[in-house]
Order: C-alpha cells, then structure tokens, then sequence
C-alpha cells in the first residue's frame, strides 16, 4: 500500500510539475522581423516566448516574407496583428496558439446555451462573441 501511494505521489507531483502555463495576453513583447517567413516567425516567437503554435504548412501561407517590428506591444495586440493580417484565426488554449485559415464570407451556425453554473438555468440576454475578432451576438434564451 505505501508502495502504491509513492508511486501515486510521484506520478502526480511530475503531472503537477508539466503543466502548461497559460498565456498571459498581457505579457509585452519586443520582436523584430525583416524579410522572414511567417514560419520562422513564429518559431521565434514560440522559443522567446514560451508558447506552442498548432497549425498545417498547407492551411496558410508559411513562406510568406514578413516584416514588422512590435516594440513594447501586448502579446494579444501583436498576435492579433500579425495574424489577422494574414488572414489567419486564432486561439489560446494554455500555452498553445492553435491556428486555423480565416475563411471569409463563409458563415458558420453556432449553437448552445449560456447558463449558470450552478444552478444550470438559462442566462438571458448574454453578448456572445468570437475571440480575437469583432464579430459577436446576444443571447435571448
């Protein structure tokens, strides 16, 4: 049994060390890029950074050449930036930026309810948007 619990402890206390850390959209980055590739661009942002980006070569256009600087921006006005600006969404899951191709005029039908979390009741008249970009709705439910 003592066995069984040092094992569970150990087990737990690496679990417990791995964890991701979030993303802080706060934290200010100063990044430079002159005539470089989206890709390495956000390889380097990943390394200096602390964060992971989840994406496909063939989904956006990585070779594309940037040039930016950010001097003393927020992580989520820069990213917002350098993303949307090549038509790209985003979003943050801990310390990982998952990216997808921003598809325009191709609507999407969202679905569900907002409700209290502890008592499960519906919550009327919630503003519900789509983060990292300005499109949004009310709920009425």
């Amino acid at each position: 049994m003592k066995r069984i619990f040092s094992i569970w402890l150990l087990f737990t206390l690496l679990n417990f060390g791995m964890k991701a850390q979030e993303i802080n959209p706060d934290t200010l980055v100063n990044l430079k890029f002159e005539g470089v590739t989206l890709k390495q661009v956000l390889h380097d942002i990943g390394k200096q950074y602390n964060v992971r980006f989840s994406y496909s070569d063939s989904k956006i256009q990585a070779d594309k050449i940037i040039h930016a600087s950010y001097v003393s921006w927020n992580m989520r006005d820069m990213l917002r930036d350098l993303l949307h600006e090549n038509k790209i969404n985003y979003s943050i899951i801990e310390n990982q930026i998952v990216r997808f191709p921003f598809l325009a005029n191709h609507p999407i039908t969202i679905r569900g309810k907002v409700i209290d979390d502890l008592t499960g009741a519906p919550i009327p008249f919630v503003h519900i948007s789509i983060t990292g970009t300005l499109k949004g709705t009310l709920g009425w439910s």
